[in-house]
Order: structure tokens, then C-alpha cells, then sequence
């Protein structure tokens, strides 16, 4: 957790075996008890911060669909483990997702539901002039290597 904005930050690595609660929270025993442990996206939603899914179409889709009440304009996250508790979120919440479309695999894409919620940008790669300038700059090399990069990359359809 970061709180570089002055907001708590939870980075969340979305992955296949991802399930809704990795994201909500679970029972888990703790001595003699049993307890329950919020996870990062309740945290996120309950103390107004930053939740950031990142690859979020590698997650299974209970993990992706348990976002929905919270990404509308409903605002609430869906407790059902808890007894289907309802938690709104906090001023200041906000849901971040990324991913590559069809990076992997073109069977990977966020569901037209989910899609629907969100604010999208879609970044490209710069142009080659200034992708260039990156290369050196961020990898440390030099400029004949970093065109010979941009170049390959480019050519194959990256």
C-alpha cells in the first residue's frame, strides 16, 4: 500500500487462479478463532483509497464480476460471504483497471458488462522518433541499438 497521493494505494496482480476472494476478503483462523480479513478491494473501498487491478482479464470471472455493484453507479461492494453485507464505498474510492487486449491470447478481453463500467484509454506506441528517446534513456542504451529495437518491435506487429 502507497500513499503517494495522499490516498492509501492497493496493487492488486491479477492471475488465473484470482478469485473473488482474493479481492473481497475471507475467513482465515487465527489462534482459536475465526476471523474474517478484508481484502484489498474492501480495504480500498472502506478507507476511500485507490484500488489498481492490474491484467485484470487474466482474473477468473467471479473475481471480475464482483466489481460490478461497485464500479456503477451504485457504488457498493457485495459482502455475500459476511452474510450479504452491502458496503458502500468511502469518498474518494476509485477503481483502476488494466490490461492488453488480445496481448495473450485474443480469448482474453474484458467482458462487454464489465467494459461497460469503465473509463477507457487506449494507449499506442509512440512515434518512433520519441519511442527511441525512451529506449535510450529507460534501457541505457544507445541510439543505434534503440533503433534497431524500435524497428523490430514495430515490424512485428507489436
Amino acid at each position: 500500500m502507497a500513499y503517494r497521493l495522499g490516498v492509501p494505494l492497493f496493487t492488486v496482480s491479477c492471475h488465473e487462479d484470482m478469485t473473488a476472494s482474493d479481492l473481497l476478503g475471507r475467513y482465515v483462523l487465527a489462534g482459536d478463532e475465526t476471523i474474517w480479513v478484508d481484502g484489498p478491494l474492501t480495504r480500498a473501498a472502506k478507507e476511500g483509497g485507490i484500488c489498481y487491478l492490474d491484467e485484470i482479464v487474466e482474473a477468473r470471472q467471479d473475481a471480475t464480476v464482483a466489481i460490478h455493484s461497485l464500479a456503477d453507479h451504485r457504488r457498493e461492494l457485495n459482502l455475500e460471504r459476511q452474510g450479504g453485507r452491502t458496503l458502500r464505498a468511502a469518498g474518494g474510492f476509485c477503481l483502476v483497471v488494466s490490461y492488453n487486449p488480445g496481448y495473450q491470447s485474443v480469448l482474453k478481453d474484458l467482458k462487454m458488462s464489465t467494459r461497460q463500467r469503465m473509463v477507457s484509454i487506449e494507449l499506442d506506441f509512440p512515434p518512433p522518433e520519441l519511442e527511441r528517446r525512451i529506449v535510450v534513456t529507460e534501457a541505457g542504451v544507445d541510439e543505434t541499438l534503440a533503433d534497431d529495437l524500435v524497428r523490430l518491435v514495430r515490424a512485428s506487429g507489436a
